[in-house]
């Protein structure tokens, strides 16, 4: 027999009771503003964990395991538009341009810059 009526939780407090739904966005709130961070919700966590998992390279059927999502259909709708490694040279060229590593050629399109070395 349980001792306590919520025993089959993750998380309880120490008397058994469980903890009601706002407690962890309250606490996470105001752990935030007291270290400074931005204002995020607790559930944006499970999007960067699963936005870091897929940028480092584990297959998407593993984040959908360890999601819990019924289909891949689901987990591939939310985050296999994360995956900027088949955009390198696109997001290069766009840092390029904003850090003015670029000039515009005689036509005018965006070129990178010419070192010192090469226009001689």
């Amino acid at each position: 027999m349980n001792r306590y009526e919520y025993d089959g939780y993750v998380y309880v407090r120490e008397n058994g009771t469980r903890y009601k739904m706002s407690w962890l966005s309250s606490t996470f709130k105001k752990f935030l503003k007291q270290n400074g961070l931005r204002q995020i919700r607790f559930h944006d966590l499970r999007h960067t964990c699963a936005t870091m998992l897929r940028h480092t390279g584990v297959p998407m059927e593993d984040i959908q395991k360890f999601l819990g999502h019924s289909t891949i259909t689901a987990t591939e709708g939310i985050y296999a538009h994360f995956d900027d490694t088949r955009h390198k040279a696109t997001i290069t060229m766009l840092s390029d341009y904003l850090t003015d590593k670029t000039d515009d050629d005689e036509y005018g399109n965006v070129v990178r810059k010419k070192k010192e070395a090469d226009k001689g």
